[in-house]
């Protein structure tokens, strides 16, 4: 299952988080390495910028109220108890689109739905890339654009060559509709 909902959240709203995670106020931490070593996948030579909101059991971050609202739009499109992670990714113009290892975002969960929110528009995707369920498609980076799709489908994310940011906002959460 891969759903694309474009015009996602409200133009006010939407442009409130893309001006904020595009500022220089914004927090982004550095991560030597797109990959965990977690479902017998190495660790990657590239690299990204990231910046956790929430897990499980706690809110990570003084910018979460910037995604608290978030929540409520996508349970009216997929109804979840439970979110895992909510993390956002900013991949720098590098001058040649990178392509990210295809993974999962968990490998200790059977079900559960990952929402990626693509913030700004550019030459970027989000590609699904998974043989042993006959799946591949590419998703442009268009802003204010929510893909939503099951877990267990391997993908990744390609860098951009006509912005200087990529921005993203990666929802991990249950896939219970009750």
């Amino acid at each position: 299952m891969i759903k694309i909902i474009n015009d996602f959240l409200p133009k006010e709203y939407h442009d409130a988080i893309l001006n904020d995670m595009l500022s220089n106020n914004f927090p982004w931490y550095y991560n030597p390495r797109t990959l965990e070593e977690e479902g017998g996948i190495e660790p990657d030579d590239k690299f990204i910028f990231v910046h956790l909101f929430n897990n499980a059991v706690e809110v990570t971050s003084d910018w979460f109220p910037l995604v608290n609202d978030m929540y409520k739009f996508i349970h009216k499109e997929q109804p979840f108890k439970q979110v895992y992670r909510c993390k956002a990714n900013l991949s720098t113009n590098q001058g040649k689109a990178v392509k990210h290892g295809a993974h999962q975002d968990l490998w200790d969960v059977d079900d559960y739905i990952t929402c990626v929110y693509q913030v700004n528009k550019n030459n970027g995707m989000t590609v699904f890339d998974d043989p042993d369920k006959g799946i591949y498609q590419e998703v442009p980076s268009e802003g204010n654009q929510l893909i939503i799709f099951s877990g267990n489908i391997l993908h990744y994310g390609v860098t951009q060559t006509d912005e200087k940011a990529r921005v993203v906002i990666n929802f991990v959460m249950d896939n219970n509709e009750t």
